[in-house]
């Protein structure tokens, strides 16, 4: 029988929230792609890096900066292309 594994984008990972988050996610089994310092290129102002960034994930730990305020023009049209590649669930957190 073949396993399937589970890919988790952990946004902020570099972060004191988001290292934990993707601590948690390896000690669970799960194939992590962590944003960041050392991870995969992603910017919420670029679009652009956000389907690379998508490619294969089930699963999205999103984190809002604190310098993003408007939702709008950033999160929002990121949640919609996260849900567009194929992700099944979406856990935000807020500042």
């Amino acid at each position: 029988m073949e396993t399937v594994m589970t890919t988790v984008l952990v946004t902020g990972a570099s972060g004191n929230v988001g290292r934990e988050v993707v601590r948690a996610c390896v000690a669970a089994g799960f194939d992590v792609r962590a944003t960041g310092a050392g991870g995969v290129r992603f910017d919420f102002t670029d679009r652009s890096t956000w389907a690379a960034a998508l490619e294969g994930i089930d699963f999205v730990f999103l984190l809002r900066p604190p310098p993003l305020g408007d939702m709008s023009t950033t999160l929002n049209p990121f949640v919609d292309a996260a849900f567009a590649a194929g992700v099944k669930h979406l856990v935000f957190l807020s500042v």
